[in-house]
């Protein structure tokens, strides 16, 4: 025991990981493509696998030429290791950045066994650990100290600057671009060499040197301005700008203005100043242009989700409304602003150009996780590592709630510093988070309204609650100027009544939610559902006491409370995916949320460390790992990491070929197909039809046709009908939709599609209201670019125009109900003044299958419920109520569930087009046994 003991005491951890790093490598390599072809036929089976063409011998002695190739490579390269190691003798600092590498290899090697291909990163690592590992036994003079492993992270940064200068220089010269790889490593060995000579000389310090480039950090933006003052250019006065001569003479000048300032301010900062505060920045801007900035795109084809930027341009720059005033889109600010940007700079368009600056939003992502990797690390070159190398970071880092930390940055300044500044700035961050994007908002109120008392409990601090009060006062005040500025411009009955549009819409999880969450109960939904909650609400218990009962160094105190903080968001935002996104989409980001990454921080706080290597080798492990043991949907293939975008197809490529009047067509290039197919003829018939001032319906749920044709948007929302989604909204849509200003409806999609009958529910039947609107108001005409279009009865065509026919509207609709019939009357009992009861009908006759009814004398179509009173006593009887005109022709299905304690069950009457058309004169009923309708009540709804 004792031998055992010494030698694992004296066990070369360095060495093992190393071992490892390389085996894995190696093997990697050479079994990658491998396959189980069936090619041995020495000896034939007529089985399933020859029939396949699959060879089980191959696929067996697969598994055992890894795990023996294993056996066999990490003992010997542990020994080669050991001895080179045992003759050299590294400082162990050192050796730091070879570790770093190996790990961070092995990592990017299982997640691509997992199905992430980080192919060129991989690569990339592998070329970054020899170097390392040379530099760290490379310790004759001027290295002993380990120089160059120092500048070892400034020459890797600026390296990425200068080579995302160089691909903008070479942007459309594919040899450089498929070598990119190459190239970066080429640059970062000349700079290298300057920094060597530099050194030789005994002439030039480091932080000179680091100081004397500094304006280099500037080229990312002037590669930004460039590329759009292109564009700019283009468009506003055609003509085309020596872009790359204005790229080189921008940075030029910003050398000479540095330069002369120098003697001015000779004043030297530290070299990790700034690497931290400006080379680290630029890098990563750098990264996002390369990665995220597509100077120029196709035209998306997608016609639902988009609407909710697009619209809201719309609304803003043609029809001069206010956000949140005028209308609301599902997720806020966080979707409008980087079009805000682009059309303050190029105009609105009414193309998809202002997409082009959605960049925006993941520079603002990333930086924002650069600052809390930075506090978590207490260093700037091991966060940027982790956003440049983590395989699984936008799974770590949720994309949406992630913006919540602004929150707890501010929290933690406000700790520290209680004055009205900092409570003032807290509480309208807290509201900007809420404009931000409502989910992101919300969790972080929740949060801060738990977190916040906490944070005060632990550090024994007493709120000063005169700077609170004066901060609540002054919001307050400037609540009721921006109020008093608002009633300026809207009538008070319509910012009340927009308010309670946006309430009810934003409350009804109901209207939005699936019925099941997931399709089997198996151990991985308990394991999300309840396993991870218990833990979560543990570990807050814990860290509350823990905190309370010791007094932690900075480090370690601000990543517990980072990640108490992110805990109590994924439990305040839990509630999404118990909503909608969830295992029924094959999707847990919703319900995972910030799990991983307050877990993670979790427990890097319990280890105590100050080192910053040894830090970011614990979180970085521990994130991997929670993530690769607990993910249960798969990541897809197409995400990589940043690093593997970076160096495998950059986006800023093919400007030069795009930059000449023959290929050059916007920033937005025009889907000329999808146009002919969607919008085209329908946009020429609204120009023909319409007024300037008039607009139409969407009832098909495609509201970019509103966008693309730059109609007004009738509606409080920008998806005008997928947010009406109660009673209410649907009256207050109706207010003002009228023949006059809106005389042509866009009723469906041609053929029906998803967005006709979205969660199983059509249109008709959820918004019934409306539908009932449009069959008194509007008569079909024919179809139009894939969809079917409806005219008032009050106007006529203005001219001919081709349509196709319309062989949808007169098929008979079928409303299943299921068991909302049996809510809906549970509803309208409640609110018993919203009807009026109007005939009682008895059946007329019956036979073995069917009960019959006759159809009253009714006032109108619309308007009315049926009740029917049934004498059911088992579960789920499927009761199907069908509409026949004069001819006993079928003209509509009704279908729904019996309840055995329910009697009475309520569907409406009129949403079904054929009723309007051809008049209702019979009801047909089926009966089940003894099971049957026993009598009819028509209500008319008086709302």
């Amino acid at each position: 025991m004792e031998t055992n003991k010494f030698y694992f005491k004296n066990l070369n951890k360095g060495a093992v990981l190393i071992a490892i790093y390389l085996a894995f490598y190696l093997l990697y390599n050479n079994f990658i493509d491998f396959n189980f072809n069936l090619t041995d036929t020495s000896k034939f089976y007529i089985s399933q696998a020859t029939k396949e063409g699959v060879d089980i011998s191959k696929r067996v002695s697969f598994f055992y030429n890894i795990v023996i190739s294993l056996f066999i490579l990490i003992p010997i390269f542990y020994l080669l290791l050991s001895k080179i190691n045992s003759k050299i003798n590294p400082i162990q600092r050192n050796l730091d950045s070879t570790y770093l590498f190996s790990f961070i290899g092995i990592s990017l090697i299982i997640s691509s066994i997992f199905g992430l291909k980080n192919d060129k990163i991989m690569e990339l690592n592998f070329y970054l650990f020899l170097i390392a590992y040379f530099l760290s036994n490379y310790q004759k003079g001027f290295n002993q100290h380990g120089y160059f492993l120092k500048l070892f992270p400034i020459i890797l940064v600026l390296g990425i600057i200068i080579h995302t200068g160089f691909i903008f220089l070479i942007n459309s010269k594919e040899f450089f671009l498929k070598n990119n790889l190459g190239y970066y490593l080429v640059i970062c060995l000349f700079i290298f060499l300057i920094f060597f000579f530099a050194k030789k000389s005994g002439k030039i310090e480091v932080k000179s040197l680091i100081q004397f480039i500094q304006p280099i950090v500037l080229l990312p933006l002037f590669l930004f301005i460039s590329i759009e003052s292109e564009f700019f250019f283009k468009l506003k006065y055609n003509t085309f700008l020596p872009y790359k001569y204005l790229f080189l003479g921008l940075l030029l000048s910003s050398c000479i203005i540095y330069f002369l300032s120098i003697y001015r301010y000779k004043k030297l900062k530290k070299a990790k100043n700034i690497l931290e505060k400006l080379f680290l920045p630029a890098s990563l801007f750098c990264i996002i242009l390369l990665t995220s900035y597509h100077p120029f795109i196709e035209e998306p084809t997608e016609m639902f989700e988009a609407a909710n930027p697009a619209n809201a341009l719309l609304r803003i720059f043609q029809f001069r409304e206010i956000p949140f005033v005028d209308f609301l889109s599902s997720h806020m600010f966080s979707e409008q602003f980087f079009g805000l940007i682009h059309s303050w700079i190029f105009g609105f368009d009414k193309h998809s150009s202002f997409m082009t600056y959605g960049f925006i939003y993941e520079a603002i992502y990333l930086f924002l996780a650069y600052i809390l990797f930075k506090r978590i690390f207490n260093n700037g070159i091991y966060s940027f590592i982790f956003i440049l190398f983590f395989p699984y970071f936008t799974t770590l880092i949720h994309t949406g709630l992630f913006f919540s930390i602004i929150a707890f940055f501010q929290v933690i300044k406000v700790i520290k510093n209680q004055s009205v500044l900092n409570y003032s700035i807290l509480i309208f961050c807290v509201i900007g988070l809420i404009f931000w994007r409502l989910d992101t908002g919300a969790a972080s109120l929740f949060s801060l309204i738990a977190f916040v008392p906490i944070l005060y409990y632990v550090d024994r601090i007493k709120i000063q609650f005169s700077s609170l009060l004066k901060a609540c006062g002054y919001f307050l005040l400037l609540t009721i100027a921006i109020t008093s500025l608002i009633l300026v411009y809207i009538q008070p009955t319509d910012l009340i009544s927009n308010i309670k549009s946006a309430l009810h819409y934003t409350s009804a999880n109901q209207a939005h939610g699936y019925p099941n969450i997931v399709t089997e109960l198996n151990q991985q939904f308990l394991l999300y559902h309840v396993t991870f909650p218990i833990i979560a609400v543990l570990i807050i218990l814990y860290i509350v006491y823990y905190l309370r009962q010791n007094q932690l160094d900075g480090l370690n105190s601000y990543s517990l409370k980072a990640s108490l903080f992110l805990l109590i968001v994924f439990i305040a935002n839990f509630q999404r995916g118990l909503v909608r996104h969830n295992f029924m989409e094959g999707n847990e980001s919703f319900l995972i949320s910030t799990f991983y990454i307050g877990i993670s921080l979790f427990l890097l706080s319990m280890f105590h460390l100050k080192n910053e290597f040894t830090r970011f080798t614990i979180l970085f492990t521990a994130s991997f790992t929670i993530i690769v043991g607990l993910k249960y949907f798969p990541l897809e293939s197409q995400i990589k990491t940043k690093a593997e975008l970076l160096l495998s197809e950059p986006t800023i490529k093919n400007l030069d070929l795009y930059f000449n009047n023959q290929n050059f067509k916007g920033k937005s290039i025009i889907n000329q197909n999808f146009r002919a197919e969607k919008l085209n003829d329908f946009a020429q018939f609204l120009n023909q039809q319409l007024k300037p001032n008039q607009s139409f319906f969407d009832f098909s749920n495609t509201p970019m046709l509103y966008y693309y044709t730059g109609r007004k948007v009738p509606s409080y929302f920008c998806q005008n009908l997928q947010n009406t989604i109660d009673d209410y909204l649907q009256l207050e849509q109706l207010k003002t939709l009228n023949t006059k200003d809106f005389p042509i409806v866009v009723y469906s999609n041609y053929p029906k599609t998803w967005y006709d009958e979205t969660d199983g529910v059509s249109n008709s039947m959820r918004h019934y209201l409306i539908a009932e609107y449009i069959y008194k108001n509007y008569k079909p005409i024919g179809v139009l670019n894939q969809h079917s279009i409806w005219l008032a009865k009050d106007q006529k065509l203005r001219k001919s125009f081709f349509f196709q026919k319309d062989t949808i509207s007169e098929v008979p609709q079928i409303n299943n109900y299921q068991r909302a019939a049996y809510y809906m009357n549970l509803y309208f009992l409640k609110n018993k003044q919203y009807l009026k009861k109007q005939f009682f009908i008895k059946p007329y006759k019956t036979d073995s299958l069917y009960t019959y009814f006759k159809v009253p004398k009714l006032s109108k179509n619309n308007g009315y419920m049926l009740k029917l009173r049934s004498n059911a006593t088992q579960l789920a009887r499927e009761f199907k109520v069908e509409l026949l005109d004069a001819s006993n022709s079928l003209i509509g299905t009704n279908l729904f569930y019996s309840t055995p304690e329910a009697k009475e069950y309520l569907i409406r009457w009129g949403n079904h087009y054929l009723i309007h058309l051809k008049k209702a004169r019979y009801i047909r009923v089926s009966k089940f046994d003894l099971d049957k309708i026993i009598n009819l009540e028509f209500y008319l709804d008086e709302r």
